[in-house]
């Protein structure tokens, strides 16, 4: 009996498909958030008025030290 896979794996590395639509700057940016290990981050752009300007981007990884509900609500 010979039994086919229903699929397969591919057998050649994949490549980088083409990216259309996005400046490479965003490129760039998606690519450093892709590498960075599994987590929360904090992402911060700044972008001046003059469009040939580097973007300042800071990129911080989120510690959650505690988290409340504060409310002045009493019910009557």
């Amino acid at each position: 009996m010979n039994i086919q896979p229903t699929s397969s794996l591919p057998t050649t590395p994949q490549t980088r498909k083409p990216i259309y639509g996005l400046s490479q700057r965003v490129v760039a940016l998606a690519r450093s958030v892709d590498n960075l290990p599994p987590g929360r981050y904090v992402i911060e752009v700044v972008k001046e008025e003059i469009h040939a300007a580097a973007w300042k981007i800071e990129i911080a990884e989120l510690h959650v030290v505690k988290k409340m509900n504060l409310s002045n609500y009493s019910p009557e």
